[in-house]
Formats: structure tokens, sequence, C-alpha cells
């Protein structure tokens, strides 16, 4: 429960259909934060000595601090990884509606073999009333960089996407690179190195016709 609630404040650009962040194809390529690599080390439970967080709204603004101590890990009088201060801090500026400009920071690499830090900014775009009607449009951005002990360079990623998620017609376009060396420890990135594209289009019509309530015909690359 410690980690879960207000959990969407941390969440970092997230993509129309809340399927994670732009380019992720639905698989979380790119999570810069994701709060269960605290606790847990290649399957391990890591005692924690303490943690603390902060969360909640000031003005227009979503404001989220969490820092947790975690003690080392020891099997067999083997020590896996030592004790670590782990730490991110998110804020978020709202404005109009459903827009907003936001950061975020960590510190810390659970498993102790470096010093870690990920910077990363987001913003997004969207709007219920398009051209004074009732359709959906949306536009995210983000850019992120790490510093990694014994890395050098190649550190960054930065993507965005443009969702049309509507129930007639659903349309987006994705794109997301990310580079060799980023390394977000407090995070998830499954594949480095990579630039990842994807199109998706779909077609929801609602015929209510033999007891059909609606058919989906889509495209995806």
């Amino acid at each position: 429960a410690f980690f879960l609630e207000d959990a969407g404040i941390f969440e970092f650009a997230q993509s129309a259909e809340r399927r994670g962040p732009p380019g992720s194809g639905g698989g979380g390529d790119l999570i810069p934060f994701f709060s269960r690599r605290i606790g847990l080390l290649r399957g391990r439970e890591v005692p924690i000595i303490a943690g603390t967080k902060l969360t909640g709204k000031i003005g227009r603004f979503d404001v989220g601090v969490l820092d947790v101590q975690t003690n080392e890990l020891t099997i067999d009088d083997r020590q896996l990884a030592p004790s670590r201060n782990l730490a991110v801090a998110r804020v978020k500026a709202n404005f109009w509606s459903q827009s907003y400009v936001g950061a975020i920071f960590t510190n810390g690499d659970p498993s102790g073999e470096t010093s870690n830090q990920l910077g990363g900014v987001d913003l997004k775009l969207a709007t219920s009333n398009l051209l004074g009607r009732e359709k959906n449009l949306s536009l995210v951005m983000f850019g992120s960089k790490t510093r990694t002990g014994g890395l050098d360079g190649r550190d960054g990623a930065y993507g965005g996407e443009i969702a049309f998620p509507n129930d007639l017609v659903s349309l987006s376009q994705k794109w997301t690179r990310i580079e060799e060396n980023y390394n977000p420890a407090l995070g998830f990135a499954p594949r480095t190195g990579v630039r990842i594209a994807s199109t998706n289009a779909e077609y929801r019509p609602r015929p209510d016709v033999l007891g059909i309530r609606q058919l989906s015909f889509e495209f995806a690359y």
C-alpha cells in the first residue's frame, strides 16, 4: 500500500490510451521510474529499513517525493547488495483542462553496483472538445537522460505520440529513441540502442444489427 497509494503522480509521459509511454507498443519498453525496483533484486526480497513519501497538490501543481533506505542483502554470508538510499521526485504543472508539463528525477541503483541518476521532462497537450465537438486529440512528448558511473555519453531517451483516440475512429503514431547507455536504474528499459515506431488505426462502427453492438477493423504497423 505504501508504494501503490498515489502511484499515478509518478507516471511519466503516459500515452493517450494508458498503455505505457510513447513508443512502448504496449510492452513498456521505457518506464523511467518503476516502484517495484525498490525492495526486490533479481527475484529476492531486499530488507527495507525505512521509507517516506509525500504526495499531493499545491495549486495547479502535482507533487510527489519518495525516499527509501534499504538494508544490505546477504545470502549465505555473501553480500548481494549493499545498503542503499533510493529516491524519486516528480512535479507536474497542470494547465488548460487536460494538459501538463512535468519533470522527474531519480537517484540510486538498487544493485549498489554503481551510482545512477535520471532526469526527464515531459509535456502533454490534450483536448476532448476538438473544434467544438466531442472529439479527443492529444500530443505527448518527452526527453530523459541518465548518468551512470562507468558509462559516458549516448545515455538519452526521447520520443512522442500524437493520438486521436475516439469511439468510431482511433488513430495514433508513436516514436521513441533509446540510446545505448541509457540506464534507468530505478525504472525499466529492456532494450537500449533502438528506435521504436508504431502506427495504429482502428475503425469501430456500431451497426446495431443482429445484436451486434460494435465491430472493430484495425491496422497496425
